[in-house]
């Protein structure tokens, strides 16, 4: 069961950061987007779901790079941050379940049915620019970080939206375009690592990887420089 409350609440000298620590003041960014496949989930989707077992929201747990962390971030830092999704799927009339969809599907589990709280519909951007006749490599996610500017939060400086991606190509065309952006490593499957080595599961849009994005944070405001 997911509680809002116990997300939120403030930790103990031993227990996990609290909204503050993983949301400081000094961030100035109003929206944070966040890709999809091999960000917040291990495995690639590939956007759509053919069996309907699949859509369990016991299965889609185990799927997310961090679950737990992903949902207390989001809860955390409401009324601070909107938090958007941005990812190449269009819907498929054949699948159980699809684009935004799919996406709505995998937030109903994290958040108990009650995702749309913290992340409505105006607030997920999933198409694939190869089926518009656009080459993704060269526009990365950027059209995508355009829709949902305009949409969401239209008088926001692109500096101060961030996009957090496991391509490299991504994360260097909205650099370039003038939003800001941190690569992380692609989450690793379970079938990616071998039973021997089996244990917490790394990479993707994990704690260590947004402890780590806090701290150069923190290193470049100390420094007296401009987040870009």
């Amino acid at each position: 069961f997911f509680s809002t409350e116990t997300a939120m609440a403030s930790p103990s000298a031993d227990g996990p950061p609290g909204p503050d620590t993983l949301w400081p003041d000094t961030l100035p960014y109003k929206m944070l987007v966040l890709d999809f496949d091999k960000t917040i989930t291990a495995r690639h989707t590939r956007g759509a779901v053919f069996q309907v077992a699949s859509l369990e929201p016991e299965q889609l747990k185990k799927n997310f790079a961090d679950l737990a962390f992903f949902r207390e971030l989001v809860a955390a830092i409401q009324g601070r941050c909107r938090v958007c999704i941005a990812t190449f799927a269009d819907t498929e009339v054949d699948a159980f379940a699809s684009g935004a969809g799919l996406v709505r599907r995998y937030l109903d589990a994290a958040f108990d049915g009650e995702s749309e709280k913290f992340i409505p519909d105006s607030q997920i951007e999933a198409w694939n620019p190869e089926n518009r006749n656009i080459n993704a490599k060269r526009v990365g996610k950027n059209m995508h970080l355009d829709a949902l500017r305009q949409r969401v939060a239209a008088q926001t400086r692109r500096r101060d939206i961030v996009l957090f991606d496991d391509s490299l190509e991504n994360v260097s065309e909205a650099i370039a375009k003038g939003y800001s952006a941190v690569h992380v490593e692609p989450a690793k499957d379970d079938d990616d690592v071998p039973d021997s080595a089996k244990g917490p599961r790394e990479g993707g849009f994990c704690r260590a990887a947004w402890m780590r994005f806090l701290a150069d944070e923190g290193a470049r405001a100390g420094k007296g420089c401009a987040v870009m």
